[in-house]
């Protein structure tokens, strides 16, 4: 077998190729109901995980048998407050669980923490020096990781009851807070990293000062939308969802609709994650957590808190529901194609029935597979621009005018470099090649 890469004569806008659709032929395909595809960054996820715990087996095996691609692990720096250097030891141990997760082929929802609910924070410069120690190693290992929650101070890291220099009584607690940030954006610079409440994000990006002005200055736009700047890689986690009518301080009571409007904006271009913390009544039912999730455009939630609003959600009917579209979910509708000799030109339409936009942008590509030859055919598209709830369409060009002849067949692959995306359709997932088998094509 031999392989060879094929350019492409025009891809997507097929820019000087004029066909109309009458001459094209159609495919339908049919989405499967009932599938829940183990995709990469989405769904439920597995918690809690330790990254500084030295364990004599591989946790992250039975969280991936389970059918979890994420995991929430934390690297829990709370014997380390008043000490600038980390031992070696210790990045050992967190270096032998990355090897762990990579083994079990799972990827990680990350977050540095210091203290839990009592205790108070480190200085700002121990931070600096100890991320400064871990950016050898988080930067090499920052493919396992599928997000950053920002972490490091306030009780959990969840930016609550600050000490210190983070304190607001600190008159530079703004500054201090926003160099640790940008320190940790620094290590993870293709990722996005989510802030507890979109009034911080909006304070250290934005207005810069007052905790509860109602500005947008740090707010995404279509325009600066999946760029390097900072304040669009800041995305937002909740931790209390559906706790009340503010879900428990995550948005400001006095004007709940601006901030609410805020975060579903945002989510549009970037990841929303978090978990429950309470069953809140009229709060948690499904149809109000259904609803919920689709206007904030959830890509993943924790299984395992609070277990009394997961059990909720069986009992009432939803979860299986919830766990199909949380994050993406695409379902192939159909693909029309024309073939001459010397190229064929597709047009396929892919509808996302998730709850929000991938937010990793995944390689894809098509490839031309018999027993004899395999001819890639790799794509400039950017996955994060599918949409939640419309139909995408992925119109390219093929140049297989140096094609053997044979029968062969078309195959769509979307990944990110190991785990692959399977499409949520009946018979068209090959198990053997971990691809979407789209039709057979003859070459004359």
């Amino acid at each position: 077998m031999f392989k060879f890469l094929l350019s492409l004569s025009c891809t997507f806008l097929l820019v000087g190729c004029h066909h109309s659709d009458d001459s094209f032929e159609v495919i339908h395909y049919e989405e499967d109901l009932n599938l829940a595809p183990a995709n990469p960054d989405r769904g439920f996820y597995d918690s809690t995980y330790d990254l500084t715990t030295k364990y004599d087996y591989n946790p992250f095996l039975s969280a991936k048998e389970n059918g979890y691609t994420l995991v929430y692990t934390q690297l829990s720096l709370e014997n380390f407050t008043k000490t600038q250097e980390l031992p070696s030891s210790l990045l050992d141990t967190i270096e032998e669980n990355f090897t762990k997760i990579k083994t079990a082929k799972v990827k990680t929802i990350f977050r540095i923490t210091y203290r839990g609910g009592s205790g108070e924070d480190p200085q700002k410069e121990i931070i600096l020096s100890h991320l400064q120690q871990l950016q050898p190693l988080l930067e090499k290992n920052s493919y396992l990781i599928s997000v950053v929650q920002i972490g490091l101070i306030g009780a959990y890291g969840e930016w609550h009851s600050f000490t210190g220099e983070f304190a607001e009584t600190n008159i530079d607690f703004v500054k201090n807070r926003k160099d640790v940030v940008n320190a940790l954006a620094d290590i993870f610079p293709n990722k996005y990293l989510q802030i507890r409440t979109p009034m911080h994000k909006e304070q250290l990006f934005g207005n810069s000062q007052n905790y509860y002005t109602e500005t947008t200055k740090a707010m995404i736009t279509p325009k600066n939308a999946y760029s390097k700047k900072i304040n669009t890689r800041i995305a937002h986690h909740n931790d209390c969802f559906l706790a009340s009518s503010d879900d428990a301080g995550t948005y400001d009571g006095n004007n709940l609709d601006f901030w609410k409007d805020y975060v579903k904006n945002d989510s549009l271009y970037t990841p929303m994650g978090g978990e429950t913390c309470q069953d809140s009544g009229s709060f948690t039912t499904c149809s109000n957590a259904l609803r919920s999730l689709k206007n904030f455009h959830w890509a993943f939630l924790n299984d395992k808190y609070n277990p009394d609003v997961i059990q909720r959600w069986k009992e009432e009917g939803c979860y299986d529901e919830i766990a199909k579209k949380l994050g993406y979910r695409l379902v192939l509708q159909n693909m029309k194609y024309f073939q001459t000799s010397k190229k064929l030109l597709l047009k396929l339409f892919i509808k996302n029935q998730g709850f929000s936009a991938p937010y990793v942008n995944y390689n894809i590509s098509f490839s031309l597979k018999n027993k004899s030859h395999l001819f890639d055919f790799p794509q400039k598209f950017d996955t994060r621009k599918i949409p939640a709830q419309e139909v995408t369409l992925l119109e390219t060009e093929l140049n297989i005018s140096k094609i053997p002849a044979g029968e062969y067949k078309l195959f769509l692959d979307i990944n990110d470099s190991s785990t692959p995306i399977r499409f949520a359709n009946k018979d068209i997932w090959q198990k053997e090649t971990q691809n979407n088998l789209l039709m057979t094509v003859t070459i004359p």
